[in-house]
């Protein structure tokens, strides 16, 4: 094989899992093909000894459900799935390695971008022809799968895990356009994955999708004159505010979560607020009052039905349903792990946002995008979905190798947003 065809081998299956989430578990065969690909190129020593990062994370993920574990083993009671847990993280910590030897690759980066344009951008194709038509690609009536005002469904069943996740993958490879001087495609790609975010009505994917877009704005404007700054500043609001305005008169699905949403700030009353956050006030709160009286190592990463069920009312939403998690990252974390998990992961989530910072120094690249990607995905405020579940943290460490893997942007035309010095 020549070196060009090898390293876009390289290239497919390191893109691999995006290019098959959409479709069920499928994407862990390349989570199989990069940890072997990876391990065999450098060897599990060399890999651990050359990657502090995700060495940090493997210890700041894994080892606080560990602690529980035995805490709990201690107490007499044996849960083996919190040991399953340990063995994910292990195993995603392997995945991470691996990514980030493969990424590390010269001449890698332009590939991978390229595949990632076209993956995201058929995701965005796909929301985009089910707004307009009602049809998905695959010729699939979308409308059969949801309500007519709710279309946004690719090959995924849920909207909302589809919005959530063009919200935050759509920065890689507009950020990839973005370094390649291609600032104009970068915007459109970034504006077309928000509008099928919007549309889909998941208000975290929104919140994402728009914090994530600031990050850009600001980073790309970093070494710009003041005047263009302060036009992006001024400018960008008006659009996302003229944006959701269109929306809200032309999507039902839209308008419904916006006034769903203005119900938090109407008064104090419970139940109003309670159906404006889709039911979760009934399980945050018997979350915090359980995590009194277990708050330093928590119920385990898979305690939390069996924990919080005491504390549930008769009329409460979650009473005669399965409860995977939280539904907020904070709580869940502390739930499964008590303080000990929370401030190993607050310290972790502070640690790549500062690393995230000195990449903002090189501009606007895979690299920097990547880290953005993780930091969106665990803002405190999410709330969809559990943290410890094992496809997150898979997920997680993957995008964790590919910001670690790939190296600054380098060559003739620095990345947007970096000084030429």
């Amino acid at each position: 094989m020549t070196p060009s065809k090898k390293l876009l081998l390289k290239a497919l299956v390191l893109a691999g899992p995006v290019l098959l989430f959409p479709l069920a578990r499928a994407y862990y065969v390349f989570y199989v093909a990069i940890l072997v690909w990876g391990l065999a190129e450098a060897g599990l020593p060399a890999l651990w000894r050359n990657n502090r990062a995700l060495r940090l994370a493997t210890c700041a993920l894994g080892l606080p459900i560990l602690a529980t574990f035995l805490a709990w083993l201690l107490r007499g009671e044996l849960h083996a799935e919190w040991l399953e847990k340990v063995g994910v993280v292990a195993l995603g910590g392997l995945l991470g390695l691996s990514t980030a030897q493969l990424a590390s690759d010269p001449g890698l980066r332009s590939r991978v971008g390229l595949v990632l344009c076209l993956v995201v951008g058929s995701w965005i194709l796909d929301g985009l022809l089910q707004m307009f038509t009602g049809h998905s690609i695959d010729c699939r009536d979308a409308i059969s799968a949801c309500t007519r005002d709710d279309r946004i469904s690719l090959y995924w069943a849920s909207q909302a895990k589809i919005s959530y996740y063009i919200g935050l993958f759509v920065f890689l490879p507009a950020s990839w356009l973005i370094s390649q001087g291609r600032m104009r495609a970068g915007l459109v790609l970034l504006v077309l994955g928000g509008g099928v975010t919007m549309a889909a009505a998941s208000r975290f994917s929104m919140l994402s999708w728009l914090l994530g877009c600031g990050a850009v704005a600001l980073v790309a404007t970093l070494r710009m004159p003041r005047r263009v700054r302060l036009g992006v500043a001024l400018g960008l609001p008006v659009l996302l505010l003229l944006a959701g305005g269109l929306l809200y008169i032309s999507n039902p699905s839209f308008e419904n979560r916006m006034d769903r949403t203005a119900q938090i700030f109407q008064g104090d009353d419970y139940n109003a607020a309670n159906k404006a956050l889709s039911g979760r006030l009934d399980i945050w709160g018997p979350t915090l009052e359980m995590l009194r009286e277990r708050w330093v190592f928590g119920v385990g990463p898979e305690g939390l039905d069996g924990a919080v069920r005491p504390y549930l009312g008769e009329d409460n939403a979650f009473a005669n349903i399965r409860i995977f998690h939280a539904h907020q990252v904070v709580l869940d974390i502390a739930a499964a792990t008590g303080l000990v998990g929370l401030a190993a992961f607050l310290a972790f989530y502070a640690w790549v946002g500062r690393e995230f910072l000195r990449a903002c120094r090189d501009g606007i690249d895979l690299r920097w995008s990547a880290l953005l990607v993780f930091l969106l995905m665990w803002f405190p405020l999410n709330s969809p979905n559990g943290f410890y579940a094992s496809e997150m943290l898979l997920v997680s460490f993957y995008i964790l190798g590919l910001a670690f893997g790939f190296r600054p942007a380098s060559g003739p035309a620095p990345a947007i947003g970096k000084s030429a010095t």
